[in-house]
């Protein structure tokens, strides 16, 4: 190609929904389930007859009219297209078994391609002389063609490659599993950690302070701060024991940082227990709380707190949080001037 020049579909209200591009050549599909092919066809990788050697402009493969295409993946000599109800169509050369593990030729038209035990397709991808096909049945990964040194003559399955994200990062393109299937899983993990949190019926340790229980779970405490991970080792006596006592700081603040290790929360609105909570963080060296508690003892600094709050952390955390008490002092100093 000599430049850079607009490429016109003939139906200008078309919208193009999947591209991929080869060697020396281009495929699109449309909104419509239409699929577009130009460059090089010396390998009739255009889907169209012999007789166009080269193209500059889209020729649709009337040959898929009537399927509806969603996606499309090139290869360096082949293309494969996947139909909206798991079809899979293959065209181009197959001197690597690339088309069809059976024969060698070049495929003029598009091809179905028929995979042992498998009915529906749910996501397709391409290496250059490779072709791959995702089960929607039980997600088992199919693949035919020539992978680097290795060339399989037949359907290979295996369960699990990132040959997926590789293909799709080549050609710019999403892949077909949903995002938002995603997002709703991580909420829904978030959101089972913190319904567990405080939960007698599922905690294997309870935390005493004054009293007052607060049930957890040691896996999570482990995974979540180094503290616990270090008081739970075997050869800390903590390590057995199904109680824990604690007694240097409120209720509140204990049952804050607990379930700020479940949630990344701080559910707290009183100064004075921020403070101590920042000190708490402090003491057992989790550094994301004391980084969070900063935002929230700032929300809640207002016209007639501010100077209380300044002479208690000039005169309680001064030496206790040095690098923080000048934080919150420059803070304090800011807002009563700016109020």
């Amino acid at each position: 190609f000599e430049g850079m020049y607009q490429i016109n579909i003939k139906d200008e209200y078309q919208m193009i929904t999947s591209m991929s591009c080869g060697k020396n050549f281009f495929v699109v599909v449309t909104n419509i389930g239409k699929i577009y092919t130009w460059g090089d066809n010396a390998h009739i990788q255009l889907g169209v007859p012999s007789t166009y050697l080269f193209s500059r402009i889209p020729l649709e493969v009337t040959e898929l009219s009537g399927k509806s295409i969603v996606k499309v993946a090139c290869g360096a000599e082949h293309i494969l297209a996947l139909t909206n109800i798991g079809k899979v169509y293959a065209w181009g050369s197959n001197r690597y078994w690339q088309l069809e593990p059976n024969r060698r030729d070049l495929k003029l038209l598009p091809l179905k391609v028929n995979i042992p035990n498998m009915k529906k397709a749910s996501d397709i991808a391409t290496m250059a002389y490779c072709s791959i096909a995702k089960s929607s049945e039980n997600g088992l990964i199919y693949l035919w063609g020539c992978l680097g040194h290795l060339t399989m003559k037949k359907h290979v399955v295996c369960e699990y490659t990132n040959i997926f994200d590789i293909s799709n990062t080549k050609n710019a393109q999403s892949p077909m599993s949903m995002v938002h299937d995603f997002t709703n899983e991580e909420c829904n993990i978030l959101n089972d950690l913190e319904a567990v949190f405080n939960d007698r019926s599922t905690s294997d340790l309870t935390i005493k302070i004054r009293n007052r229980s607060i049930y957890v779970h040691k896996s999570i405490l482990k995974i979540r701060c180094t503290y616990f991970r270090t008081i739970f080792q075997t050869d800390y006596i903590e390590s057995n024991l199904c109680i824990i006592n604690l007694h240097d700081y409120s209720y509140d603040a204990y049952k804050t940082f607990l379930k700020y290790l479940y949630t990344g929360k701080i559910d707290l609105a009183s100064v004075d227990d921020l403070l101590n909570l920042l000190v708490l963080a402090d003491q057992v060296c989790e550094k994301n709380l004391e980084r969070d508690c900063f935002p929230a003892i700032k929300k809640a600094i207002t016209v007639s707190n501010v100077i209380d709050l300044f002479n208690l952390v000039n005169k309680e955390f001064k030496e206790l949080l040095p690098v923080e008490h000048k934080e919150v002092i420059e803070y304090c100093f800011s807002f009563f001037y700016c109020a």
